[in-house]
């Protein structure tokens, strides 16, 4: 056999780059050091030719060859050192204690030639190769289009240029004709064991790759006996692989899989082989990891579920034995990895082969076999377990008894071998049109002064998170592991970038109340790997520099891959949605032209805006990486603490007959009752400055007829505060300076004992003092000093002065949320008080409030008023309460 696995498409391409390793190494301990490494993907290659762009860009390289004009000067020789995949050639010739430092290090000393060429427009190139030879085409179907690394080192002045030619291992055209070439061999067939087909376009956002038809034609060309369909055939789903099927009959199976009529695939299959010793049975079947039915989510909406494989595998088994005519051999073909494999040789009876494991290939395996006993199907007998990752050939040898030799032996897919020309000139038009567009710089080098360090993973990771932060203006992001460059050095393009976003995780909002944030973030913490906005397992975590409230719904963005593969899924099921009212609190996110955003698009996205928007984009982005959960970013908000109206209007039956009828409705005096109620605030929230604009208001009135407006609540205020927590001083809590300009007055004035009205209210005020932070229950504290001037009384009143205390309190109660708010102002002495002065007056509400929507709860309160007189006719303290239940409005809205 010869098998294939786990190849991930042709945009998988792996580049070893060794050399950047070594180039770290040679900059810490030699004298000179490096000035400059970066990736350029203006380059390519055909044989042992490298062909780069001067200016480093791929559309350079790319019109130069489509025009086929390309003009070289003699040639030079250059010291250079190579590995397996990778040839650095230095520009200038010369001793190098940069080259001698690598071949130290094992690299072979070598020499290249180094020609100054031209193309189209007289733009720069260079090509280095064999000695004294061009290239023999300079067609552009002819050439691989790939990436190369620049870089300087400097151990004298002027620095010195130098190239690395790097090609990748396992590169699909040359494995394809090194398929073919083992294929040729008599009784040869070809099996797959999951992940042939490229998957997700990097060039495209949730979409399949540019090259898969072509990844679909390679597969057909090997006349494959047996596949299974892994995580990059299904990338999309089952209904598109079914699609795709109709156009591409190739003979997967899959021996795990229920699905409705339309999706099935054969649980096996039987194929004939003529082999040296006669003729062959094989049984294939085939294994999907059953964490595919999280991962592809499509699955599950198409109605496919994986089942266990070894109880799934079983029953095949043990029906194929039972037939007329048994197989010879039996082989699973698997695209699970070292656990589920465990357990498939650990369980199976009956199976002589598991293929699949890449976790049993190694890079300096060359070759396997295994000597087998003759085994009775249905006795105590593990499988043999072949690794595959890549291409491998499988030979089985049997004998009377059955299976009794097998050899598995790797192929290595090195730069060096040929290609197949139709294949290169295939994936090379598509590149040629894909790599202009991207090769723009988005990312910086993760250390200006260390240009052979590459982005660490979690470097990467956080700049990806703080990148959809903002993009999606999310309070919190969490996310799985993210694949990183972090073997890759210098600053990244958007092409490089995107080869490590082109994921299909779609992002999803879920709004989670203030109350239950912290307990998600608690039970995140070591269950979802990656966090910012809010770093989990914080005792007192804060968002974007501020307290949690429990009162307030956050935006908390993950994606659906997630929440399906770890911890957060169920997490957030035990969060319940901010009231029963509101749909369950998550949503996808959608992009600015419709479709659902991925993590690709989000990121790209954010991260153009950041450069676009910078007079240094490079620091711009890096300081993606400063942005802490404590940093506070100044932001305008709209606070709504309560808002109520009431209306009622009841006609009586005003007929003096009906007086003794015990019916209130009969008996009743025609009334209208208004109530209403609001307490509204602009903020703006800075590091230095916190200020508020703020309006408070409340009424209530019976009007009945024949008799008086009666008023049991008439106030409105309006003032406006600063606090500047910048000059912030801790006294066991935080206190920082604040001021307040108040304005109280009354929609109506009051009337005294003989009906005449009193003047309006119109006291304005000026408050000095300090306020305190929020912290635990408390959500604010205000002690001051004030001066107070009755406008309606200006000539007969003279300032008044007092101190004055506001405290609020906010806690939950399970599904509840307990608030206590209180002011409180003490007044001092004037030379003429009267009866309308006040020594003191306290006003204190407590309210419970269970939410029935995200801006909307019922609440249960009680509020009292107590005041005293300042002059002896009232100096008695008396006060007023009252009790109720409303529907209030409220919620934050930042700006």
């Amino acid at each position: 056999m010869v098998a294939t696995g786990h190849l991930q498409g042709i945009g998988a391409d792996d580049h070893p780059l060794a050399v950047v390793s070594e180039l770290w190494r040679a900059d810490e301990r030699l004298g000179g050091h490096l000035v400059e490494l970066s990736v350029v993907h203006g380059a390519a290659f055909q044989g042992p030719w490298t062909l780069v762009a001067a200016d480093r860009r791929a559309a350079t390289v790319v019109a130069a060859l489509r025009a086929g004009q390309v003009r070289c000067g003699s040639a030079a020789e250059r010291p250079a050192v190579r590995t397996r995949t990778e040839l650095l050639v230095m520009a200038q010739d010369g001793q190098s204690s940069l080259l001698d430092a690598l071949e130290e290090r094992g690299l072979d000393r070598t020499r290249a030639s180094w020609w100054d060429c031209t193309g189209p427009g007289e733009r720069g190139l260079v090509l280095v190769g064999p000695a004294d030879a061009l290239p023999p085409s300079w067609e552009l179907g002819d050439w691989e289009l790939g990436r190369a690394l620049m870089g300087r080192w400097a151990e004298q002045e002027p620095s010195r240029r130098f190239l690395v030619a790097t090609r990748p291992v396992a590169e699909p055209s040359r494995l394809v004709r090194q398929a073919r070439r083992l294929l040729a061999e008599e009784g040869t067939v070809h099996v797959d064991a999951g992940s042939f087909l490229d998957g997700v376009s990097s060039a495209r956002n949730d979409r399949f790759s540019l090259l898969r038809p072509l990844t679909w034609s390679m597969l057909e060309s090997l006349a494959p006996a047996a596949l299974v369909p892994g995580e990059t055939e299904l990338a999309l789903g089952a209904d598109a692989f079914q699609a795709e099927l109709l156009d591409h009959p190739l003979p997967y199976l899959a021996t795990n899989w229920q699905a409705p009529a339309a999706l099935e695939l054969p649980d096996h299959r039987i194929v004939a082989v003529e082999g040296a010793g006669g003729r062959v049975r094989l049984a294939f079947l085939g294994v999907l990891d059953p964490v595919l039915q999280t991962w592809v989510p499509g699955l599950g909406e198409a109605g496919v579920t994986l089942t266990d494989p070894v109880s799934s595998v079983q029953a095949v088994v043990d029906r194929l034995y039972a037939a007329s005519e048994p197989p010879d051999v039996v082989v699973v073909l698997s695209t699970a990895g070292p656990q589920v494999h465990a357990a498939l040789r650990r369980h199976l009876r009956g199976v002589d082969l598991v293929v699949g494991d890449p976790s049993l290939v190694g890079g300096r395996l060359d070759q396997a076999e295994w000597a087998l006993r003759p085994q009775p199907p249905g006795e105590e007998g593990a499988p043999v377990g072949v690794g595959l990752d890549g291409l491998a050939t499988v030979d089985l040898r049997l004998g009377a008894a059955g299976l009794v030799a097998v050899q598995a032996r790797p192929v290595e897919v090195v730069p060096g071998l040929p290609v197949e020309p139709q294949i290169t000139s295939a994936i090379t038009s598509v590149r040629a049109e894909v790599y202009p567009p991207l090769d723009v710089p988005l990312v910086p080098a993760a250390q200006p002064d260390a240009p052979a360090l590459a982005w660490t993973e979690a470097q990467w990771r956080l700049l990806v998170c703080e990148a959809l932060r903002r993009a999606t203006s999310a309070d919190v992001v969490l996310l799985r592991e993210l694949p990183a460059p972090s073997h890759v050095p210098g600053p990244l393009s958007e092409l490089m970038a995107v080869e490590y976003l082109s994921m299909l995780d779609h992002l999803e909002l879920h709004r989670v109340p203030g109350s239950k944030l912290k307990t998600v973030l608690d039970r995140s913490w070591g269950n979802v790997p990656v966090a910012c906005g809010a770093q989990p397992g914080s005792d007192s975590p804060v968002l974007r520099g501020r307290s949690l409230e429990s009162g307030r719904a956050y935006r908390l963005v993950t994606t659906d891959r997630t929440r399906a593969t770890t911890a957060l899924g169920q997490i957030l099921e035990g969060v319940p949605a901010s009231g029963p009212l509101d749909p369950r609190g998550v949503r996808t996110v959608l992009g600015p032209l419709g479709p659902p955003w991925t993590v690709r698009a989000a990121t790209l996205a954010a991260l153009r805006e950041v450069r676009e928007a910078a007079a240094d984009p490079d620091e711009a982005v890096r300081g993606l990486l400063t942005a802490a959960a404590s940093d506070k970013p100044p932001q305008w908000a709209v606070r709504l603490r309560g808002l109520s109206l009431s209306a009622t209007r009841f006609q009586g039956a005003d007929q003096g007959a009906f007086a003794s009828i015990p019916e209130t409705l009969a008996t009743s005096p025609t009334s209208f009752t208004l109530s209403t109620a609001a307490d509204l605030a602009l903020e703006r929230d800075e590091v230095a400055l916190f200020w508020d604009l703020r309006y408070r208001q409340s009424y209530a009135s019976l009007a009945t007829a024949g008799s008086e407006v009666q008023e049991s609540a008439d106030d409105w205020r309006l003032s406006t505060s600063v606090e500047l927590p910048s000059l912030s001083r801790r006294v066991l809590l935080t206190w920082k300076p604040y001021s307040e300009l108040a304005f109280d007055s009354e929609h109506t004035p009051t009337t005294d004992e003989l009906g005449l009205a009193n003047p309006r209210q119109a006291d304005l005020s000026l408050a000095v003092g300090a306020a305190a932070g929020a912290t635990g229950p408390l959500s604010s504290l205000r002690l001051g000093a004030f001066a107070s001037r009755d406008l309606a009384r200006l000539l007969d009143k003279p300032t008044e002065w007092g101190g004055k205390a506001e405290v609020g309190t906010s806690t939950s109660l399970g599904w509840t949320t307990w608030t206590v708010t209180g002011e409180g102002s003490v007044y001092a002495d004037t030379s003429v008080d009267d009866e309308s002065d006040l020594r003191f007056k306290l006003l204190g509400t407590t309210k419970l409030a269970a939410p029935l929507a995200r801006w909307l709860a019922v609440s249960l309160s009680a509020q009292g008023f107590l005041l005293q007189g300042r002059v002896p006719q009232t100096a008695v303290v008396d006060g007023s309460w009252q009790v109720g239940a409303a529907l209030d409005a409220s919620g934050v809205w930042a700006l």
